[in-house]
This record gives C-alpha cells, sequence and structure tokens, in this order.
C-alpha cells in the first residue's frame, strides 16, 4: 500500500452528493458484493449513506473499487481531486465532521440569495407538452421554474446539472400522468433525490408537491404529500396559493395574481361547476351563473395585446392560401368560454324560452352515417343522430347540431338574463386565445405547442367516432390560456362573416379589434372537430372553416365570448 496515492476522503465524499441518490448506492453496493442494509441504516440521510458505505469499504482497503465502480457511473467528474497531496482525512475523523455538517443541512438549504421562487419540473418525457405550458404559466407568475430543455445548457451534463438544480430549488414539482407513475427511469431519481433534501427540512415545510397533469394514482414514495389536480378546476389557483406560502417562508419574491375562480367538481355533470367559499369578486368575473335554472359557465381571461394571426407558409406546410400572410392583430382584453356550450347549458336556454331551434323547425340535421353524409329527419341538439338517438347521457359534451342563428340567440339569451355582454367571438378572439404563447411571443401550430395531436391530446380524425365531454383533455390539450377542446370535439361558430383575401388586405396595416367583413355568404367556424377526415391538419388553430348560417350539423357547436367585468 506504501505506493498507493492517498485519497481524499472529504472530495471523494463531495464527489458522490453531487452526483449519487439512494439508488446510486445500492447499485454500487450489489456490484461490490457489500449488503446495503448492513451498511446504511434506514434512516441515514444520503450524506450519513455515502460516509457510511465510503467508511466500510476504506476500513477493508477496498476503496479503489468503490472510486472504479464510481468513476464507470460518473465518468466526467473530477476524480484528479480526489488524489490531492494533503493526508487522507482517518475515517472516524471524517465521520464526526461529515455528520456534524450534515446536521447543518437546514441552515444551508434555507439560506437563499434573494430572487423569484425556485421550481423544478420533475417530470417524464411523455408528458412534456403539458410540462411545457406549466413552466410557461409558472414564468407568467413570477416564478422561476427549472426545465430541462430551457435551462439545460448545450454541453452540460444532465446527470450533473439536474441533481444541482433540484438541490438549489425552493419546491419541487413532481408531475404526474398515467404513463409517468408506470415508468422507470431518471425521473424516480429525481424524485428521490428530493426526497433526501426533504429529509432535512421541517416538517410543515413546502418543498415536494406531487401534481396530476391528469387522473392517476400517486407513487408511494410521494404518498405523504398532499398533491394538487393540474387538470381540475381551479387546480393551477390552489398550487399558486401553496407557492406563495413556500415563497414567504424562504423569503423569495413570488407576485402572483390569483384571479382564476376556485372551483370544485359539483355532484352533477362536469360542466356545472360551483365557486368555492371564500372564491373573490374578481373571480366571479369569470363565472356566469343563474342558480334558478341551474346554469353555470366558465370563462377565461384574455389579457390585451397583440399576437401573430394566420399562417406562415414556411413554418406550416398545411397553411391555406386564406390563413396567408401571417399578420399582427391587436385585441383588447376579453374572456371567452373555457369550455364549448354544453348540452345542460344549451338545454337551460331551451327551457327560459322555448326556443325552438333551426334544426326543429326544418325537420332534419346535417349527420354523418359512416359512410356518407345525410340529412337525417328529427336529428337536432337533443337528439343529434335522429329519432332513435338522444344526450340524456351527454350533458357534459358539446351541444350540436346548431346554426350560427341558434348560436347567436343563445348568446342574446344570456347576455340579457345575466346582465353580462355576451356574444359569439370574433374570429381573431377565438385564434388568440387557442394558440398565443405570451411567453415565446409564439403563435403556436395546435393549442399544445407545434407538436402534432396525438390520442391524448384531443379527439379528432375519429379517434373517438363521437364528441366526448368537455374538457375531458384537459390540461395536455389546453391551450396556453387554458381554453379546452379549442382543437376537436366540435367545429366552432365565430362571430364573423367569411372572407377569403381579408388577411391579404390586413398585410402592412395596424389591425386592431378586428370584427370580419359587414356582409358575406358564410360564417366562419374553428377548431376542427371529431369528424375531421384529414387528421392533424383538421385541427390546427389557424385553419379557417366556412358554411351557410343556417347549417346544422352533427359536429357543429359554439362557445361564447363577453367582455370583462371591471370591479
Amino acid at each position: 500500500m506504501g505506493d498507493k496515492p492517498r485519497v481524499n476522503l472529504v472530495r471523494l465524499r463531495e464527489i458522490l452528493l453531487e452526483r449519487a441518490v439512494s439508488d446510486d448506492l445500492r447499485i454500487f453496493c450489489a456490484d461490490l458484493n457489500v449488503n446495503y442494509e448492513s451498511v446504511v441504516g434506514p434512516n441515514d440521510k444520503l450524506p450519513i449513506a455515502i460516509i457510511n458505505l465510503i467508511t466500510y469499504l476504506g476500513n477493508r482497503d477496498r476503496l479503489d473499487e468503490l472510486i472504479a465502480r464510481a468513476k464507470k457511473e460518473f465518468p466526467n467528474a473530477p476524480w484528479a481531486e480526489i488524489y490531492a497531496s494533503s493526508p487522507a482525512v482517518p475515517p472516524a475523523a471524517e465521520t464526526a465532521s461529515a455528520k456534524a455538517e450534515a446536521l447543518r443541512a437546514d441552515e444551508s438549504i434555507a439560506a437563499r440569495r434573494p430572487g423569484p421562487l425556485r421550481v423544478f419540473l420533475c417530470h417524464a418525457s411523455d408528458d412534456k407538452p403539458a410540462v411545457r405550458e406549466l413552466y410557461a404559466k409558472l414564468r407568467a407568475s413570477g416564478v422561476q421554474p427549472w426545465l430541462d430543455e430551457e435551462d439545460l445548457l448545450p454541453g452540460q451534463k444532465w446527470k450533473v446539472e439536474i441533481p444541482k438544480a433540484i438541490r438549489a430549488s425552493d419546491v419541487i414539482l413532481v408531475c404526474l400522468s398515467q404513463r409517468s407513475v408506470k415508468k422507470d427511469g431518471y425521473v424516480k431519481r429525481e424524485i428521490e433525490f428530493a426526497l433526501d433534501i426533504a429529509d432535512k427540512l421541517a416538517e410543515d415545510a413546502i418543498f415536494i408537491i406531487p401534481l396530476r397533469l391528469e387522473e392517476c394514482d400517486f407513487p408511494d414514495r410521494v404518498g405523504d404529500w398532499h398533491g394538487v389536480n393540474l387538470y381540475a378546476p381551479g387546480g393551477y389557483e390552489r398550487l399558486l396559493r401553496a407557492l406563495q406560502v413556500r415563497a414567504s417562508a424562504v423569503g423569495a419574491e413570488l407576485n402572483a395574481q390569483i384571479e382564476q375562480v376556485i372551483v370544485e367538481p359539483s355532484q352533477g355533470s362536469g360542466a356545472e361547476r360551483t365557486p368555492r367559499e371564500g372564491s373573490t369578486a374578481s373571480a366571479d368575473a369569470l363565472l356566469i351563473e343563474l342558480p334558478k335554472l341551474g346554469f353555470r359557465l366558465e370563462l377565461v381571461r384574455v389579457p390585451a395585446g397583440e399576437f401573430l394571426m394566420g399562417s406562415d407558409k414556411a413554418k406550416d406546410k398545411a397553411a391555406q392560401v386564406d390563413e396567408i400572410p401571417q399578420h399582427w392583430v391587436y385585441l383588447d382584453e376579453y374572456l371567452i368560454g373555457k369550455y364549448p356550450v354544453t348540452v345542460a347549458q344549451f338545454a337551460a336556454f331551451v327551457k327560459a324560452t322555448g326556443y325552438e331551434t333551426t334544426a326543429e323547425r326544418e325537420g332534419s340535421a346535417f349527420v354523418y352515417t359512416g359512410s356518407t353524409w345525410d340529412y337525417v329527419k328529427g336529428a337536432n341538439w337533443y337528439r343529434p343522430r335522429g329519432p332513435k338517438s338522444d344526450v340524456t347521457q351527454k350533458q357534459n359534451h358539446p351541444v350540436t347540431c346548431v346554426s350560427w342563428d341558434d348560436a347567436a340567440a343563445f348568446c342574446k339569451w344570456l347576455s340579457e338574463a345575466s346582465g353580462r355582454d355576451v356574444r359569439l367571438p370574433s374570429e381573431a378572439q377565438w385564434e388568440k386565445a387557442a394558440r398565443w404563447d405570451e411567453h415565446r411571443r409564439h403563435a403556436r401550430l395546435w393549442p399544445w405547442s407545434d407538436d402534432p395531436p396525438m390520442a391524448r391530446h384531443c379527439n379528432f380524425a375519429m379517434n373517438v367516432k363521437d364528441t366526448t365531454p368537455v374538457g375531458d383533455y384537459s390540461p395536455l390539450g389546453d391551450s396556453p390560456y387554458g381554453c379546452a377542446d379549442m382543437a376537436g370535439n366540435v367545429w366552432e361558430w365565430c362571430a364573423d362573416w367569411y372572407d377569403e383575401k381579408e388577411y391579404e388586405r390586413r398585410a402592412g396595416k395596424e389591425v386592431r379589434n378586428p370584427t370580419g367583413p359587414s356582409q358575406g355568404t358564410y360564417r366562419v367556424l374553428r377548431g376542427g372537430a371529431f369528424l375531421n377526415l384529414i387528421s392533424s391538419d383538421g385541427v390546427r388553430c389557424a385553419l379557417r372553416g366556412r358554411v351557410v348560417p343556417n347549417s346544422r350539423i352533427v359536429n357543429f357547436g359554439f362557445r361564447v365570448c363577453a367582455l370583462p367585468i371591471r370591479l
């Protein structure tokens, strides 16, 4: 042993602590024929576990084996630094000093420089589209999130930088879906690394927040922490409240305004939601409620500002002639329906007014029979496929077989009944709400991103063969503003008359709050539908549909728009 270079045990421990998690130590032990449980106690935190393993192997003159195994796992670590000229620290002294350091870990974690709340987004690659949207929303809320594709620089080693980012964070959001909870991989190592840090914090500290992106079970390893359902109404606002508590505890900056209505699902259909006790006046402006009719309709706020409307052929090969050129449009602030109008909501309108729709007056609606389109006698909004069908079990599906005139009549009634200014959205209002990413100053091709739709994003191209309940694809398929079903499910009527050359005439001009031509033959529809037979191109945000306004078709519906209330 006389010729062996001395190992600086302190530096060895630091290198392992920077890179390893408990799973790594277990693997090291298995590869070195060491019983992990006999070396590491059940309550040992990661620093102590590393010290125990170094001490155990050092006492048996097997440190070289540990170093060789660690080099194989972390080849780019500064291994030359562990062979310093200073003598090795005796194992007993090393253990005592390191344990003292571990006991001071609470102070080192709590100490932080002033600045925004730092949040690490732990997630699986399959959930990247939903996590990208969450990242943008957090940024807009004054949070400093860490996401690998945004914050990991070219040339950096992710195995090194991700643990460093976790240690530097104030909060870890563990983003979970049906796919991620079943998936092995680095996400589980991230969770375990976060758990090691959480063990050093006070019991009541908000550090790990399990966050469901969709309905799924929480893994046992995060079961001790109360989670939040991002897909549920009010889920993001509940998350912000937790982040505000954590920011206050660590002295971080977070000036997010919680304005969205905080709601919980009712016992009825998913379209019926009740404001939570304590909701604010500004939140009430995002809910239109007619209690006597059991009517509730949620709205989303879209702030004033400009956005890019239309398509750039260089960026979207599927762009149509009437979508070009892409141009800047300024819109005042407005509110838009979070979901398309449902069967239950339309039924309340009919009950209150005795309204007879175009399909009822004319005795039929245009229905796809499976191989062809045809007018079906007796088909209407409550029997969308004819006398043998009904929607009594589809109260939370979008209403269909309604004409533009029917949609306009619904808006007129809701304005009078609620005292709010309710109307169909203009084509520009619909498109901004569907695709404009304010953080990136980018017009997405689809509401969730520029990535074409998969089955988890929306109801399109006959992948379901019928309408689906509104919000079924939230949050993975939602727009940057939180609007659901803006791609697929049903085509949605807009207020504008259609003009094929309209975008050409706007090019190079200042355009503010456009409403389309004053007259025409066709009205505009947006969003595509479950019956789009041209796959993903048919549910792009910029695609413009047009039909005569008295059309009543099994995949036509609408959502509403409203002016904001100034409180």
